[in-house]
């Protein structure tokens, strides 16, 4: 994406989403060549409000000091052209570009490939010819894509290059001119390391998506994994300014789970669940459940989802009974993307972009990344939520993606089954599909009233829940093909919690990583064997030596002279047990953690070595940790909390000695001020 941003307080008043550049859509073969000019366009930018911060530093604007409490949502019921939007399938830097890829939309089997100009494509996976997948095929040297069952080639463009048994030159022109021999492409295009492509194909598809915007996060242009985003210079020295546009993104995180889309975010809206579910990752869920309220910023609407606060900022988002250091907010964006944006009083701001792809029923791709911008002060260190955001910016992408079970598969079972039990009316039917109730439509369609009719949630804390399936009720359902069965609850562990074919297969990250620990378990275990042969050999023969020489001259036993038996065996034994023992250990570890790459089981009745590891180290836990502090000064530079936050004054203080600054110091609000000065807490656009 050519879209230059950084992080201005602007960014707040630009519309949220961005639209594909023409030059990077990628253009369908012969047979969509004459697209028709008339088109619906189902989707819009809207603007939201700046969020506003705390106390002096930042005085709370007058929208958010009247924020809107009214009745949930006012959009009228109108569906959601669900197809006729973007959808994140891949993570760039995860998959393999000398193969091709595999992936489902809303029960669709569509292949990622990279052609010979170095351009991502998505293609409907069917061969024209006899329908076998392409993503069984080959890239092919030439940047064609080979179909492995009859060796039929097409270019990026989906136009049959090449058809082996033609009987001449001029009888295979003939058929690969005909549009039939395309292979059906789908508008694509790359920004943010992912993979995008347009939710349906057809002869409208890509001038339909030339009108529609992207989900994009502005906040991570320019950020990168473990790289800092090109922050501003200072006008006077050129130097850059430290708090402000300096950022970094954590690696994108993708995986496949096996519950729906609904399921997905009911859960990950719901602040309450995450301290009870994700015990010893984020919280504790004997101390920390709190109450809280939703109060709505942006009213729900067809295109634009809703944002709430969620007000105090209970843990893990805060200390338990100190709510007055951070604050939350959760963005509901059509089709896929959910946005979770966190600020502490001093400036640090943590947000999450989640996005949770419909492949088919029952199942999503989940991906996830967060950016995370350091503000002034220390205290931020000691909160929770920072501190584990903070230790996935300097892992590697494999360890990043390795411990993501540990959260996930906490709820994982919960959320299969319990989608499940309600589109059943209630019942747990272990094995059983469920089938549509309309044979028009697929069998997650009533799923809205079906949970309406079910659960009981009498409280505030379930407010946006409600939002969500309200939403959905009046724009949805997702757009399956009519009579698809929603499949049975999974009762097999070792199935459900597999890690191998929902990430690992297609992670080139775990993929080096798996072989690397495979390798380096075998040394382990070669080198603990050799040792062990020295020390047995030369020790034994030591021994016997011993043995004869004491029983031949003085006639005590071995036994007797523990001292000098002990004594008589050489130091190369000892050392060569003790790397025996070590080595050893380290081939058992290391083929205990590459179980990871096959499957991780939860269960919340059992205490986990795992998650309990976690928090030994202090990163469930609000409070100082060694380990943080480290990866602060590594990240942000030592003493980052006093040297930004003195930038944060001395930048504030610039302007209000400005021309500028004092016409305006009469009129506006603390808050106005720092926002132009730039000594704010939120990411600003660059003009």
């Amino acid at each position: 994406m050519s879209v230059s941003l950084s992080f201005r307080h602007k960014c707040f008043h630009k519309s949220r989403r961005h639209r594909a550049p023409r030059s990077q859509h990628y253009l369908p073969c012969r047979r969509y060549a004459s697209a028709s000019s008339s088109f619906q366009t189902s989707s819009s930018s809207s603007s939201s409000s700046s969020p506003g911060s705390w106390r002096t530093r930042v005085a709370i604007t007058d929208a958010d000091a009247t924020l809107d409490t009214s009745v949930i949502g006012e959009s009228p019921k109108v569906p959601y052209a669900f197809k006729k939007q973007w959808y994140p399938l891949v993570v760039l830097d995860m998959i393999n570009p000398d193969l091709p890829h595999a992936v489902s939309l809303f029960g669709e089997r569509l292949v990622v490939w990279k052609d010979g100009q170095g351009e991502w494509r998505v293609f409907e996976d069917r061969c024209p010819h006899r329908a076998a997948p392409l993503s069984e095929g080959r890239v092919e040297q030439d940047g064609t894509l080979m179909c492995a069952y009859h060796a039929w080639r097409f270019d990026g463009q989906g136009e049959c290059v090449s058809i082996p048994q033609s009987a001449d030159p001029e009888t295979q022109k003939r058929i690969v001119g005909n549009p039939r021999a395309c292979a059906t492409a789908r508008p694509s295009f790359v920004a943010q390391g992912l993979i995008w492509a347009w939710g349906e194909g057809g002869p409208d598809a890509l001038m339909e998506s030339m009108q529609v915007e992207a989900s994009l996060v502005p906040e991570m242009e320019g950020t990168g994994p473990s790289g800092v985003a090109p922050g501003e210079t200072d006008a006077e020295t050129g130097e850059p300014v430290p708090w402000n546009g300096g950022a970094y993104r954590n690696s994108w995180q993708c995986r496949d789970l096996p519950y729906g889309w609904a399921a997905f975010f009911e859960n990950a809206i719901d602040p309450a669940h995450a301290v009870v579910s994700h015990h010893a990752v984020v919280g504790d869920r004997y101390d920390d459940p709190a109450h809280f309220e939703c109060v709505t910023q942006r009213k729900m609407a067809a295109d634009t989802g809703f944002r709430c606060e969620v007000v105090p900022a209970v843990p893990p988002f805060n200390q338990p009974g100190d709510y007055d250091d951070a604050r939350v907010w959760y963005d509901f964006r059509p089709p896929c993307n959910l946005m979770i944006d966190w600020r502490h009083k001093e400036g640090s701001r943590l947000l999450t972009a989640h996005y949770a792809v419909p492949t088919k029923p029952g199942w999503i791709r989940h991906i996830v990344a967060t950016v995370a911008q350091r503000g002034g002060g220390d205290d931020v260190l000691s909160h929770r939520w920072w501190k584990l955001n903070l230790f996935t910016l300097t892992s590697p992408a494999w360890m990043t993606h390795v411990v993501g079970p540990t959260f996930l598969h906490q709820d994982m079972v919960l959320l299969h089954q319990q989608e499940k039990i309600v589109l059943s009316g209630g019942k747990f039917r272990d094995g059983v599909e469920i089938a549509p109730l309309n044979p028009d439509e697929a069998a997650e369609a009533p799923l809205p009233q079906m949970w309406k009719d079910l659960v009981y949630s009498p409280y505030p804390p379930d407010k946006m829940d409600i939002m969500f399936y309200q939403w959905v009720e009046k724009h949805g359902p997702l757009p399956y093909p009519p009579s698809m069965p929603f499949p049975a609850i999974e009762m097999d562990k070792a199935k459900l919690f597999d890690t191998r074919s929902v990430h690992t297969d297609y992670c080139t990250h775990c993929q080096g990583a798996e072989r690397n620990m495979k390798l380096g378990a075998t040394v382990s275990t070669v080198l603990s064997a050799a040792c062990a042969i020295v020390a047995l050999s030369i020790g034994s023969s030591s021994l016997y030596a011993h043995m004869s020489t004491v029983g031949a001259s003085s006639g005590v036993s071995v036994v007797d002279d523990i001292a000098g038996t002990v004594g008589a065996i050489p130091g190369i034994v000892w050392s060569s047990a003790y790397n025996a023992v070590t080595f050893g250990s380290l081939a058992y570890g290391l083929r205990i953690f590459l179980t990871l790459f096959e499957t991780y089981e939860y269960s919340h009745a059992e205490d986990n070595i795992v998650v309990e590891g976690m928090a030994s180290i202090g990163l469930a836990k609000d409070g100082p940790s060694l380990y943080i502090n480290a990866v602060d000064a590594f990240l942000f530079g030592p003493g980052s909390g006093k040297r930004i936050s003195d930038s944060m004054e001395k930048e504030g203080a610039r302007w209000e000695d400005s021309e500028e600054g004092q016409v305006a110091a009469s009129g506006v609000t603390a808050y106005e001020r720092m926002k132009h000065s730039g000594a704010t807490n939120a990411w600003r656009l660059k003009k």
